[in-house]
């Protein structure tokens, strides 16, 4: 089928005709309000990288346009922007009104400028609602370069170009995520149906967001006001077979002309056990509960922002992937027997996940005339996660780990904006942590209690050197301090040789344990440059960055049974800051038929903190893999690669790679967990005479991953003898089918209907995905065929 489909693809390549580009739009773009012309108001094709801005003349000049049908997308600084369908058979001339509001005028124009020039990877909301079966971090695979490490099913978190956990920053809503992120089982507490658009921030631009963004930082807007009076409601309502799940969200916003807005969003969505192509896997269900409410008044110089957001989930864990002897573990893990099949139930018993997090923020701006904007921004989050093991009795309504993180985060930034040509901003940052393990569960701690402060200032600068240059820079400073209370056994602590290396930790003896009272503080420096080109449709951004990372908890402290991992999992004192170096190149090109973009990168990272596999434990929970934080250096060189030729408007073809090779420096050995080559091809076709319709086909291939580290060596206490351990065996490639059929109805006044089918894993094969941690203990899921019907108005 892949041959087949590849074949295709190739053929309609060959069947590309050339179209005359030649055509231009021109105008001026006017202040609605004086009759003014407005100057750097971004005149764009909706849909492509296409963009230009008006001069102070309010003039303007789109060229090399194809003959056909365009969106013309206008903006400027707190104007409602315009979308203008216009239909392009020869040279056309037009004048454009714009609304105008006043308020950050250099700031904002500079940032729109800079956003030109800039390569950046961004994913609108369409994307999201046609994702919404999937999680978040799963929706995030559309940028390039970005995989999922994944625990069975319904947790996945983002790998962006082979790193994960603290090294990727989500900031959702102008906040960073504080979400136990260091755990690699501890997926985003973000719904799919909340997302409007995403962007990723690497370079300079991305030290902004944190200290420690050593593979980037993924970026969740917050909502804007568009300074009219309006309201839009949205309804999705989706089904898929794969689970029988169902999802249904709601979305409301309301605006108002004086700068008010506020809106609500709020989602469901609930599954049973999901099926791959033997049969259904038990304990294999989810529920999720999003809520999510903004508000703001912006005004022509001041402006507040709140928002407030709750989220719930209920992970059912794979029923097999805890296992009651070391024997029956080997077997499973070296396939010497079969994979237990369950039923189809909605019930979600032990073990499972139980996780909810609480996000609220208010934010206040006052633009000084002439000057810059001042900002502050006040943050709370609560973070609960519980962790349900299979036991006897009672006991198996407690969990086995239950933690809460509790986040008070302050922001205070300056953006210097008197110049259009230039911007410097700097800021400080403060968040102060309070963890606790809950000790009712009877069960050792995995992670202790802990109080962690962070405190960090940055100066982060913007030059436009010419139209086609552009040049950023950012330096960071963060002072990290760690206080923890944690018991050790007496035999650990001795063997470790903590005894001699951290005695002025121990605050108490209890003969078989050592309760020790940590204090650790790390201070890093981080540096980055960025510098770009833009012309005649060429990008090219090049990023170099030094960032140090200070070690999080679990590296410093983890020591126990991680029941949603199904791993036992151990942390080291002597953990030092990360070092990286990292060098990026993006190129992109962007004319009317085709778009390209490629980056190569170059990271190298010593005293690299990575979890290793080290062997089995049997506890009186069972037999579990056990891996160690490690520290060690490492290079990691890839490049990411994505082609969209579009053959006639209405049809296109996108392909898209991505590389990524990990090397342990110290013990010349590849890293685990790090993503194989991939490729996918897409088509996609809109039909002239079915106004509204459009249909995509997409392949995914995934090669073997074969650089991966030795199997593990172990003894055996049930045969007496060292045995084999196939712990690091990558399953073979694989290649995945799946279709988008989308219909737009036309309008009926205000109101638009949605209609989308769409199916995945469509051929029903039978696989395993190497960075899926339960691989040991099922395949991955079978087809799914999704319905989804949405209503806006």
């Amino acid at each position: 089928m892949k041959y087949i489909l590849l074949l295709l693809m190739s053929l309609v390549l060959t069947l590309v005709n050339a179209q005359d580009c030649h055509f231009i739009i021109q105008g001026k773009v006017i202040d609605q309000h004086d009759g003014k012309p407005l100057e750097g108001a971004i005149v764009a094709i909706y849909g492509l990288q296409k963009e230009v801005f008006s001069d102070k003349n309010g003039q303007f000049i789109l060229q090399g346009l194809c003959q056909g049908f365009y969106e013309i997308e206008i903006s400027h600084i707190d104007c409602g922007t315009q979308f203008i369908p216009i239909k392009l058979e020869k040279n056309t001339s037009k004048t454009f009104y714009l609304e105008h509001h006043v308020e950050a005028l250099n700031e904002v124009a500079l940032i729109k400028k800079a956003t030109n020039l800039i390569v950046q990877q961004t994913i609108d909301a369409t994307v999201f609602e046609n994702k919404l079966s999937q999680n978040f971090a799963e929706a995030l695979t559309e940028i390039q370069g970005i995989n999922t490490l994944k625990t069975g099913n319904a947790i996945a978190k983002p790998l962006l170009q082979g790193v994960y956990g603290s090294r990727v920053i989500t900031n959702n809503q102008g906040v960073r995520m504080q979400d136990m992120e260091w755990g690699a089982e501890h997926a985003p507490n973000i719904a799919t149906s909340s997302v409007e658009g995403v962007s990723l921030a690497v370079g300079a631009k991305a030290l902004k967001y944190g200290g420690d963004a050593v593979g980037g930082v993924i970026v969740l807007d917050p909502r804007k006001p568009v300074f009219k009076n309006s309201q839009k409601h949205s309804a999705i309502f989706t089904t898929y077979t794969n689970g029988l799940g169902v999802l249904s969200s709601q979305k409301f916003e309301k605006d108002f002309e004086n700068g008010l807005f506020y809106g609500i969003q709020a989602s469901y969505k609930k599954a049973g056990n999901n099926r791959n192509a033997a049969g259904y896997l038990q304990n294999t269900g989810l529920e999720q509960t999003s809520i999510s409410i903004p508000f703001g008044w912006h005004l022509a110089h001041k402006g507040i922002d709140a928002y407030i957001s709750y989220f719930k989930a209920n992970n059912g864990i794979l029923r097999n992937s805890h296992i009651g002897n070391l024997q029956d573990l080997i077997n499973q893990i070296n396939r010497e027997t079969a994979i237990p099949i369950g039923a189809f139930t909605y019930n979600i018993e032990n073990p499972r996940q139980d996780v909810s997090h609480v996000l609220a923020k208010i934010s206040a701006y006052y633009h000084f005339e002439d000057l810059g904007k001042w900002t502050l921004q006040y943050d709370f989050q609560q973070n609960n996660r519980k962790e349900y093991d299979v036991r006897l009795g009672d006991r198996n309504k407690l969990p086995g780990t239950d933690l809460q993180l509790q986040t008070h985060g302050f922001q205070s930034n300056f953006k210097l904006d008197t110049s259009y040509d230039k911007l410097i901003e700097f800021g400080i940052e403060t968040a102060y942590q309070i963890h606790f393990p809950n000790p009712a569960t009877g069960v050792k701690r995995l992670i202790p209690d802990y109080n962690n402060l962070n405190f960090g200032t940055y100066l982060y600068g913007l030059k436009t050197l010419s139209p086609s240059w552009e040049l950023e820079g950012s330096i960071r400073t963060d002072w990290v301090q760690i206080k923890a209370d944690k018991f050790y056994k007496t035999s650990r602590w001795t063997a470790l040789g903590y005894n001699t290396d951290f005695s002025d930790f121990i605050v108490s003896d209890f003969d078989t344990q050592i309760l020790t009272a940590p204090e650790l503080s790390f201070n890093t420096q981080s540096a980055a440059f960025s510098l770009h080109y833009n012309n005649l449709g060429h990008r090219v951004s090049t990023h170099l960055q030094y960032i140090e990372r200070a070690p999080n908890p679990a590296e410093l402290f983890s020591e126990g049974l991680h029941h949603s991992a199904a791993r036992i999992e151990l942390g080291s004192l002597r953990m030092k800051k990360e070092k990286a170096q990292k060098l990026a190149v993006q190129y992109s090109y962007s004319a009317a038929q085709r778009t390209f973009f490629i980056a190569p990168y170059f990271n190298r990272i010593n005293d690299y903190m990575a979890l290793i596999p080290a062997g089995l434990e049997f506890t009186i929970r069972g037999a579990f893999p056990v891996w160690e934080y490690q520290q060690t250096n490492a290079n990691f060189t890839g490049i990411d690669f994505k082609w969209t030729e579009y053959f006639t408007d209405e049809l296109k073809f996108t392909n898209g790679a991505s590389i990524v090779k990990a090397l342990d420096l110290k013990n010349n050995s590849p890293f685990p967990n790090i993503p194989p080559v991939s490729t996918h091809h897409e088509l996609s076709q809109s039909f002239k005479h079915i106004k509204g319709l459009s249909v995509q086909l997409r392949g995914d291939y995934n090669f073997r991953q074969n650089e991966v580290p030795e199997d593990l060596l172990i003894f055996n206490p049930y045969t007496q003898r060292e045995q084999l351990l196939e712990i690091n065996r990558a399953p073979n490639g694989y290649f995945l089918l799946s279709s988008l059929v989308e219909y737009q109805f036309p309008k009926s006044g205000i109101t638009q209907y949605k209609l989308r089918l769409s199916g995945e894993n469509l051929t029903n094969l039978t696989y395993q995905n190497y960075l899926n941690r339960l691989r040991y203990f099922s395949n991955e899921l079978g087809i799914n065929l999704q319905l989804q019907f949405q209503i806006n108005f």
